[in-house]
């Protein structure tokens, strides 16, 4: 008898302690069924070998864990889409085949590496969303002088959660008289940006060149759709008012390019001294 031809009965109930509905191998009392899971593990595409991944990354290079946990993530939900008939996505779904057996399609590297040196979010937007990200966690240790003026003056709550404490510290020396919620983003961020080694006299990187970031931002969510918006995705955070603080997807090969633009730059300097 094959290991996966006979599944254990299927329970159907809700988990008050874990909060998962439907999840057959989770028991009552929030225990796991592992009989269920067992037979999960055998019999579902990729399962298995997800598991072993995991276990591998995690032994080895535990610093790779997050972008694991991006892609494996993106893909679920790319296989999702796909099998709801979403067109886009089936596209996608066949060129990851192609990159993960580059030999079998005869792709050059040459493209791989063209995709990986060539294709970013574009600085203004990732600058800008990433403010933007900055803005939602502030928000934690921060609060309006004024209640009935969100968009005003701020100052420090008078007691932060335990883990927002080192936010605090950094954010503290910033909080002047009219200091607001994007502009203490902003010096926040222009501090991450100088211990990074990406800003300095060449950089172009500045107070008024972040805040014509973010319009630059507000201007692309004008004019995208509400699709392109989906496929980008995007996140909700909590702001001072009704109104979220929304930010999407971005990367950040705007910052590698400045850095090798700035050792390249550092380097003739120093040829010529």
């Amino acid at each position: 008898m094959s290991r996966s031809s006979k599944a254990p009965p299927r329970k159907t109930h809700t988990s008050k302690r874990s909060g998962y509905v439907h999840h057959s191998y989770i028991n009552k009392d929030g225990s796991i069924d592992g009989e269920w899971l067992a037979h999960l593990v055998r019999d579902k595409p990729g399962v298995s070998i997800l598991m072993i991944a995991n276990a591998a990354i995690e032994r080895e290079h535990p610093e790779r864990l997050p972008i694991t946990r991006r892609i494996i993530s993106g893909m679920c939900n790319l296989l999702i889409i796909a099998a709801q008939g979403d067109e886009i996505a089936q596209k996608q779904l066949q060129a990851i085949e192609k990159l993960i057996a580059p030999g079998k399609y005869e792709l050059p590297l040459s493209k791989i590496q063209e995709l990986i040196d060539r294709y970013e979010t574009s600085p203004q937007l990732a600058r800008a969303w990433e403010l933007r990200k900055i803005m939602v966690a502030l928000t934690e240790i921060v609060e309006p002088l004024k209640p009935e003026h969100p968009h005003g003056a701020i100052k420090m709550r008078n007691t932060p959660d335990a883990k927002f404490v080192g936010l605090a510290d950094a954010a503290r020396p910033f909080v002047k008289t009219n200091t607001t919620l994007q502009s203490l983003a902003i010096h926040i961020y222009l501090k991450h940006l100088q211990e990074e080694g990406i800003t300095d006299e060449d950089a172009g990187i500045t107070e008024a060149s972040l805040k014509r970031d973010l319009r630059m931002a507000n201007d692309w969510e004008k004019t995208a759709t509400n699709e392109q918006k989906r496929r980008r995705e995007f996140w909700r955070g909590q702001s001072f008012t009704d109104e979220p603080i929304i930010w999407y997807g971005f990367s950040e090969g705007w910052k590698e390019r400045k850095k090798k633009l700035q050792k390249k730059k550092g380097g003739t300097k120093s040829s010529r001294s």
